[in-house]
């Protein structure tokens, strides 16, 4: 015992060291349990805290949907970096597809792009470039513009070009034929008589069919030269001797009718020059009316007329932009809008059933499109067109005018066609039944491309709001400044 205490009191800093050591480690322990149940139930209260911040903030996720009457879709969830990173790169495809699909739409109703070329079609460009909006320097170019749709100057016929477009062609004149048949006449007769004698009635009788073979035979060799009948007769419409404007038809519809030197020089006293852009979409109008015939007509390129679909274009019409009213008085505006198409209280605006749509009106047409300031996303142009078809076949035709552009049929008149009396004017329509089909076929354009084109008379007059339009040089004035003076 006497060596332990000797060596304790030699080393009695070790003892007291590893006494305090010892009695330090429960110590500790027992303080350290304390913190860390108090550090623990601070961080526990933090982070319940935040917890219930964002369980009280939940995030709605959304991929809006672009097609109409489609809903979109929706998830509501505390905020979660997967699930955003996952929506972001969903909205942009579903935003990205949609893009796309305007874009070719746009392009196909312009006349561009492999859809258009599959159908036959051209881009729609103005007759003269650069001529649309117009503005304070572009006198010339209206002017230009005139010579252009009147053809004058030695220009090409821009409605000529049309109807050569699709093989268009007319009979054989009355005349023509009559100087035929009167050789054939006088051939056989010299041939059977010798000069010297009357015809027997059996002589007569065979000179006559040889008379009606060679008719026939001249009607069919004229059908096979051309896919469609129809000439420059099919664009007139009646017109105001005073103004040169189209007269309002007998059912109260005013057409456009092909421009007329009275017409330019009606614009030249004083009118306003969007009537040029007008013309100018006339002629695309017609110009897909024609592509659908064409498209409908594609077997004719080898058989003319008599493996046509359509045989003969009797009238196409454009009527006027929805709206337009002819005025009250001499000096009153023709472009002064009004969805009654005349006097009195204006229609109630439409209203869209689903948000983002253009208003559909069903008062118009059973598709309910029409034009207006309610409608910033297309216009509409309506066209009556009058033809002669093969019955059996007229579904072909029908399915090719909304192939064609965005166009659609909505109404339709089928009447019995006497093919004895047309043959008798030289149409010969080949052996299979046709029918006149009177057509209204509704045209849509969009604004996409249109709006850049448009004078700006006419962009206020159809409501439009464009923030560019604003820039001087777009004024309808200037534009119609010329040489008679405005």
């Amino acid at each position: 015992m006497k060596p332990v205490l000797a060596w304790v009191k030699a080393h009695w800093i070790i003892v007291v060291l590893g006494a305090v050591v010892l009695v330090s480690l429960p110590t500790a322990w027992v303080f350290s349990q304390r913190w860390n149940t108090q550090i623990r139930t601070q961080q526990e209260t933090v982070a319940n805290t935040e917890l219930k911040k964002v369980q009280g903030a939940p995030v709605e996720y959304v991929i809006p949907a672009f097609a109409p009457g489609a809903q979109p879709v929706t998830f509501r969830a505390e905020p979660n970096s997967a699930l955003t990173a996952w929506f972001k790169e969903q909205r942009s495809r579903v935003e990205g597809e949609a893009s796309a699909v305007v874009g070719r739409a746009v392009a196909f109703n312009r006349g561009e792009g492999e859809d258009a070329r599959a159908v036959g079609r051209t881009p729609h460009t103005p007759l003269v470039e650069g001529v649309f909006p117009g503005g304070a320097d572009q006198v010339d170019k209206i002017r230009a513009f005139e010579d252009a749709i009147l053809a004058e100057k030695g220009g090409s016929d821009p409605y000529a070009a049309l109807l050569e477009g699709i093989g268009a062609g007319a009979p054989p004149r009355a005349t023509r034929i009559a100087e035929i048949l009167s050789d054939v006449q006088a051939r056989e007769v010299e041939r059977i008589t010798e000069g010297r004698r009357e015809l027997t009635p059996e002589e007569a009788e065979r000179v006559r069919k040889a008379l009606v073979d060679r008719r026939f035979g001249e009607y069919q060799g004229a059908a096979r030269q051309v896919r469609v009948f129809a000439g420059p007769e099919i664009f007139d419409a009646p017109t105001d001797e005073r103004t040169g404007r189209a007269r309002p038809s007998l059912e109260g519809v005013s057409y456009t009718g092909r421009p007329t030197l009275g017409a330019i020089d009606a614009l030249r006293a004083g009118d306003k020059p969007h009537r040029y852009f007008v013309w100018q979409w006339d002629l695309w109008a017609i110009s897909d009316v024609f592509a659908a015939i064409d498209l409908a007509n594609a077997e004719a390129r080898e058989r003319g007329v008599e493996g046509a679909v359509v045989k003969r274009i009797l009238r196409v019409a454009v009527r006027e932009p929805e709206g337009l009213k002819e005025p009250a008085s001499a000096d009153a505006s023709p472009f002064d809008f009004d969805r009654g198409g005349g006097g009195g209280e204006p229609a109630p605006e439409p209203t869209s059933e689903i948000p983002g749509m253009a208003p559909l009106d069903p008062s118009v047409s059973f598709t309910g499109r029409s034009m207006g300031s309610w409608n910033p996303v297309y216009d509409v142009r309506r066209i009556d067109l009058d033809v002669i078809v093969s019955s059996a076949r007229l579904p072909q035709f029908l399915a090719a005018i909304p192939r064609s552009n965005l166009m659609t049929v909505t109404a339709m008149n089928v009447e019995q066609v006497d093919v004895w009396s047309e043959m008798r004017q030289g149409f010969y329509y080949g052996t299979e039944h046709v029918v006149l089909v009177r057509l209204q076929i509704e045209s849509v354009w969009l604004r996409e491309w249109t709006l850049p084109l448009m004078p700006k008379g006419l962009r206020e007059r159809l409501g439009i709001v464009d923030p560019e339009a604003g820039a001087e040089g777009t004024g309808d004035d200037a534009a119609g400044a010329g040489p008679s003076g405005s």
